[in-house]
């Protein structure tokens, strides 16, 4: 341990320290959003383990008779942080006991260290990590004031976990230089040395988990992309960013390492902004009433951290616009709540993250308007979770709403998930013969120029049906601030129809036999309603059906049903077309004339004129003034 000084003992909690700080900073804060987020994480402290799920956490492919400890050790993990923040910000005796409770429930868990498929895994080894970070900080902070032997008896445990989660580490090294899998190696790490730090000097075996836990961390800085993604996407930026802001956090108050302004956490910083919706008042993650501790990928403690570490406005004010403050909040986002307040809203437009397989597509970040992304990578399919099909699927804000939703969920306590989750039928994306595709589907963004009036992006992916390819083109001009065309070009070489699915937060109306066919989204939920139209000039011919997504009564926590889903449908041909405008202003587009001959659609914008050629396999675009 030469070089970093390493105290024997810490009269005062360290791995939260700045949720102490954070009273002293209070009349810097938002109050409001302060005093909600601090009643959410009161109820986290005494909730029942099934309000407690973190579904963006939970790692699928394990045996499903793992899948209860999985739950717990999650749900645990909220828990304890939500305990430990309450009396660090209270000093309310009774979270004593709450705290005492939690360790004997804890202790009362059985752990498996079978493998997972594939063999690189011990079992719920990212669960076992989010515990074990939960039971670092909750002996931390209550070191001295719960049941003496309860800590002992912890201290041992938290031992044997961290040595597990260290072997995993050390056995699966060269694995877990493989792209795919630093995510995960992260997260373990991370766990692995707060759980040292907290235990050094109770445990011999805490100063080589120490120098392994910072070596992961390092070369995982060192391994984010240039442009400040992740490579695995979104959620996956999102939970292993933040478990790493704790552990940086606790780093520099333990041992004053400060990697808090990293030159990779600096390239990634932008990320989350770029994504977040316009004011975002009213993003849909299912229902509005599931009692869930989710961490908002454009809004979690991440993007909180980063704001606060770089002190960057611009993030601050991404991150302060949420339709109900504290709803949705997890324990950890409360630990950097004095972000700087009064920032204006960013600059700058539409953006590719090329290694995520992400484009963002937006006219600016005012309420009214309008913003789109679509995500089509290489194959998603992982030894550990996030495995589902979003090839080519897209995603629309408007209006402050997510009007067209992204519903691939990882939620595997629900029971129909694998044929739900897997399905294209969660996803604003196509089926085949009513068919999802295997979770292996490849895909690729081929094309995005980004320009003063107007966006191209275009994506490609291969689905495969029983062997057979099925290429699948989509291609999106971005006519700002408020127009999207949208081309989809599928090659079929099998029978069978092709349907298109658009997940709505409102209810649908479809005009199907009107001479100008297509359907709108109307989302009434914040009093003003918000209407997205969609003008559909291919299929010519189509049918359709509106459905709601899977039911889910047969949950555990008793969610009912969700959103509605319209699919249309075209039935076989060797090739199918369809070509969409969307809106959601009514005088948006000035005149539009369709040459079905030439296959060219022709839109009106102010004074200039959008040549939009659909002939071939992609959408292709001219402008000029008139």
């Amino acid at each position: 341990m030469a070089g970093i000084p390493l105290p024997a003992k810490k009269d005062a909690p360290f791995l939260l320290a700045d949720s102490v700080r954070l009273e002293k900073t209070k009349g810097s804060l938002d109050l409001q959003r302060y005093e909600a987020m601090l009643k959410r994480i009161g109820e986290m402290a005494e909730a029942e383990e099934t309000e407690l799920f973190n579904p963006d956490c939970i790692a699928v492919d394990i045996d499903k008779k793992h899948m209860p400890l999985a739950f717990s050790l999650m749900s645990f993990k909220t828990r304890l942080f939500a305990v430990s923040v309450m009396y660090l910000l209270t000093g309310d005796a009774r979270y004593v006991s709450l705290a005492d409770r939690a360790l004997e429930e804890f202790l009362a868990l059985p752990f498996f260290y079978e493998q997972r498929p594939g063999g690189l895994y011990g079992v719920a080894s990212p669960e076992t990590a989010a515990a074990v970070r939960g039971m670092s900080v909750l002996l931390d902070t209550f070191r001295g004031a719960g049941d003496p032997s309860l800590y002992e008896k912890t201290v041992r445990r938290l031992g044997a976990l961290s040595q597990r989660l260290y072997e995993i580490l050390e056995e699966n090294s060269p694995a877990f230089q493989k792209e795919a899998d630093r995510d995960v190696a992260c997260d373990l790490a991370c766990a692995v040395g707060m759980a040292s730090m907290l235990l050094t000097g109770a445990d011999p075996r805490s100063g080589s988990w120490f120098l392994l836990s910072k070596r992961y961390v390092e070369d995982y800085l060192a391994s984010m992309p240039a442009d400040g993604s992740n490579t695995r996407g979104v959620i996956r930026w999102q939970y292993s960013v933040g478990a790493l802001c704790l552990y940086i956090n606790a780093l520099f108050n333990f041992c004053g390492l400060d990697l808090r302004k990293h030159e990779a956490l600096e390239r990634c910083r932008r990320f989350a902004i770029n994504l977040a919706a316009p004011l975002a008042k009213g993003i849909t993650v299912m229902e509005d009433d599931v009692k869930l501790s989710v961490g908002r990928q454009l809004f979690g403690f991440a993007s909180k951290a980063l704001s606060v570490w770089f002190a960057d406005k611009t993030i601050g004010w991404g991150i302060s616009r949420e339709k109900a403050p504290g709803k949705w909040a997890q324990p950890e986002e409360i630990f950097f709540m004095d972000y700087p307040a009064g920032a204006l809203p960013p600059k700058g437009g539409s953006v590719l993250y090329k290694d995520a397989g992400l484009a963002v597509l937006r006219s600016g970040y005012d309420e009214n308007d309008m913003q789109l992304s679509l995500k089509s990578t290489r194959s998603v399919a992982t030894p550990y979770g996030d495995r589902y099909c979003a090839q080519n699927d897209i995603q629309l804000f408007l209006g402050g709403c997510g009007i067209l939703l992204n519903n691939g969920i990882a939620w595997s306590a629900q029971p129909n998930f694998f044929r739900r989750y897997r399905s294209e039928r969660a996803h604003n994306s196509i089926a085949h013969a009513g068919q999802g595709i295997i979770p292996e589907t490849q895909g690729k963004i081929t094309d995005f120029v980004t320009g003063e009036n107007a966006d191209l992006l275009r994506g490609r992916a291969v689905y495969s049906y029983n062997g057979k390819m099925l290429p699948f083109y989509r291609s999106i001009v971005f006519i700002k601030p408020d127009i999207i065309v949208l081309y989809d070009y599928i090659k079929s070489r099998m029978a069978g129809s092709i349907d298109w699915f658009w997940h709505g937060s409102g209810r649908f109306y479809v005009n199907s036999l009107e001479s100008l066919q297509g359907f709108s989204v109307v989302d009434d939920r914040g009093g003003k309603p918000v209407t997205l139209r969609v003008y559909l000039f291919k299929p010519e011919a189509w049918s359709y059906s509106i459905d709601t997504g899977w039911d889910l009564e047969d949950w555990v926590t008793g969610h009912e049903s969700t959103h509605s889903v319209l699919a249309v449908r075209e039935s076989y041909r060797e090739d199918h077309r369809l070509l969409a405008v969307m809106t959601g202003n009514k005088n948006a587009i000035g005149f539009c004339s369709h040459d079905t001959e030439r296959r060219m659609l022709n839109i009106k914008k102010d004074n200039r004129v959008y040549k939009l050629d659909y002939s071939g396999t992609v959408l292709g675009c001219t402008s000029g003034e008139t």
